[in-house]
This record gives C-alpha cells, sequence and structure tokens, in this order.
C-alpha cells in the first residue's frame, strides 16, 4: 500500500497528489511496496511538499527562493572578486614580478584546499 498523506493539508499541492496517483499506479504495475513511513526532509528555505516515485514525500525550495539566493552567492562573489584584484594589483605595483606573486598565491592555496579535503568540509572532486 502507499504511504498515507493527509489531502486536506494545505502544505501538500496538487502535484504531490497526482504524483501519488502516478507512483500508485507504477507500484500496482511492477509489484513494488511504498514505504511505510515516508522520509521528511526539512530545509531552511521556503519549501513545498512534493512526492517521489519512491512514494517517500520531499520538501523542495521555492523558485523565488532559489533565486534570491543565487543572487546572494553571486554579489557575494563579484565583491570579494574586487577585493581580491585590488589586492593583486597593490602587490604588482609593489614587486612587479607576476609569475613569483602567483607561484606564492598557488603554494599558499594548495594547503587551504588540501585541508578542507582532507577535514571534508568540502568534498573531493572525482578525477
Amino acid at each position: 500500500t502507499l504511504a498515507k498523506t493527509p489531502q486536506n493539508s494545505p502544505i501538500v499541492s496538487k502535484f504531490s497528489r497526482n504524483c501519488k496517483l502516478r507512483s500508485r499506479h507504477l507500484y500496482n504495475s511492477i509489484d513494488v511496496q511504498a514505504p511505510k513511513n515516508p522520509v521528511v526532509t526539512r530545509s531552511p528555505l521556503s519549501t513545498t511538499l512534493e512526492m517521489n516515485l519512491g512514494g517517500e514525500i520531499i520538501e523542495t525550495p521555492n523558485d523565488l527562493m532559489r533565486s534570491i539566493k543565487i543572487g546572494v552567492y553571486f554579489a557575494l562573489w563579484y565583491s570579494l572578486n574586487i577585493g581580491y584584484n585590488i589586492f593583486n594589483k597593490k602587490a604588482l605595483n609593489s614587486l612587479p614580478l607576476p609569475w613569483t606573486l602567483a607561484t606564492f598565491q598557488l603554494f599558499a592555496g594548495v594547503p587551504y584546499v588540501l585541508t578542507l579535503w582532507a577535514t571534508v568540509a568540502r568534498v573531493a572532486p572525482k578525477l
């Protein structure tokens, strides 16, 4: 049987109800049972509940909050990039050796990134 969700709940959207009907049809056609206790994940953003084809209820961020978040990241990147460029220009004005300064920056950045990867604060890329 499919996990029960309250049909009169204002949080459950029409999409999730339609998805529930489609997933019930899918489970009947391939003889697989839905999980008895659906997993609900929480997000700090404003979210809506949706049900995936596995019968799990998940929360997805609203488009407006996602757009605001991306805009904040872009503004933060832009402002930090301006500071980085000003720092590099001042460094090159005081010591006009661009290859030497780039090498120093590389050797300062590599231990920083290796520390992040070692502590799993940032996931290492798969090459």
